[in-house]
């Protein structure tokens, strides 16, 4: 009688009208569902009555846990050419931990004609992103000049392959071309002088492009803009000219964008594994199941990996740091340089945020695998996302750190017939 009492003062809401409808219109539709349950509970009541109760002498599965630890995980941390020109960010600055500025280059001016009466104005065009890391108290006294690279015997650079170890400014005349304030979630506008066009289609010299640096004194300040692999805020050099009376205006898209990153610690320590896409490390790790688990039709109802966060070396500069987890298809590539995770086969991914002392994965499928014979053991790699910051790094302890708290461990829960 009370939920009788209480369906009497219910209101259907109708949301497509947005208004409320008596209940009491439905009270013939409330009579047929009160002796349907009615009904209901009672056909449940004799089901209960009639169904025999089993009894076993013995489990029909037997589960057993078990823990990976220490000497049965082999693990390491490998470091790579970094190939940055994918990044949607340019980095310029330089904080406790690295240095960076950005090289620019246009060499397309398809929309440009061969001769025009005369150049109006050529506009550089940056649309900023943050200072990084983002604060709403930064200081707005940020300046970022932009100058032009000369050189007569230095090499170009590559947007897909070049980075601080085989690219310096060394040897490079600058040419300044102007200065500008930055500031967050704006364009950045920097006039260049005319002749900046005839330069750089003079197929007789090199056109290495411009390089984009913070003006002194802006210590210890790191600053952001979008590269032109992000389509809708890529840089644009405008060209205004003069055509037969005309003043015609064309945007001209760079051919290539790039970040040089020099971080100042790059010694690698077998206590701690890696990852970070502007140093372009990644880290392995291999558990030894061979003794573990030797029955092939054991199902892993569960399997976590446990690991710990070094917090005093993670730099995430206030945004998460993003990382997959892929499986090894040799034991050379924990060796090659040439490996590259293949982003279309992630097993697992998970992100750690600044403060996160330890994270854990599920990889059931992967123990499995394992376990069934259906693919070799090589172990796994840990790769952070591209979509992180080029100069975040993420620090875990490895199997190797004195601490043994503090090292990674598997949980394993298996699950057969008995």
């Amino acid at each position: 009688m009370k939920l009788l009492g209480l369906l009497d003062s219910f209101k259907i809401k109708n949301s497509l009208k947005g208004q409320s409808i008596p209940f009491k219109k439905f009270s013939s539709i409330k009579s047929f569902l009160f002796i349907f349950f009615l009904c209901l509970l009672s056909f449940f009541n004799m089901c209960e009555e009639m169904v025999p109760i089993l009894q076993l002498e013995k489990a029909p599965l037997v589960f057993a846990d078990t823990t990976v630890c220490d000497e049965m995980i082999s693990d390491t941390t490998q470091l790579v050419d970094p190939k940055l020109g994918s990044s949607k960010l340019l980095l310029t600055g330089n904080n406790d931990e690295v240095s960076a500025y950005s090289l620019l280059r246009f060499g397309n001016f398809n929309t440009l004609p061969d001769t025009v009466d005369s150049i109006v104005c050529v506009t550089l065009k940056l649309l900023s992103s943050t200072e990084i890391p983002y604060d709403t108290l930064s200081s707005a006294d940020i300046g970022v000049s932009i100058s032009l690279l000369k050189s007569d015997v230095g090499s170009n650079w590559s947007e897909d392959s070049s980075n601080s170890r085989d690219f310096s400014l060394e040897g490079f005349n600058l040419i300044k071309l102007g200065d500008a304030t930055f500031s967050s979630y704006d364009t950045i506008e920097f006039v260049l002088p005319d002749s900046i066009i005839s330069i750089w289609r003079d197929s007789l010299v090199t056109n290495y492009g411009v390089v984009i640096q913070l003006t002194e004194p802006a210590e210890n300040s790191m600053v952001s803009f979008y590269s032109r692999e992000n389509s809708s805020k890529s840089p644009i050099l405008e060209v205004e000219y003069l055509m037969e009376g005309d003043t015609i205006t064309t945007n001209i898209y760079p051919t290539a964008d790039l970040s040089i990153l020099n971080f100042y610690q790059t010694d690698l320590d077998s206590k701690y594994l890696l990852m970070s896409n502007g140093q372009s490390l990644r880290s392995f790790l291999k558990f030894d199941l061979s003794n573990i688990i030797t029955d092939k039709n054991c199902v892993i109802a569960e399997a976590l990996l446990h690991l710990k966060v070094d917090t005093l070396q993670m730099k995430g500069y206030g945004d998460n740091i993003h990382f997959y987890v892929n499986l090894l298809d040799s034991v050379i590539d924990w060796s090659s340089s040439e490996y590259i995770p293949d982003p279309d086969n992630i097993e697992t991914g998970a992100y750690v945020s600044e403060g996160d002392t330890s994270l854990t994965l599920r990889i059931n499928k992967t123990i499995q695998q394992y376990t069934s014979g259906y693919r070799k053991n090589f172990g796994i790699v840990l790769w952070v996302s591209p979509s992180t910051l080029d100069i975040s790094s993420l620090s875990l302890f490895s199997s190797s750190y004195p601490d043994s708290s503090k090292r990674p461990y598997l949980e394993i829960l298996t699950m057969k017939e008995e």
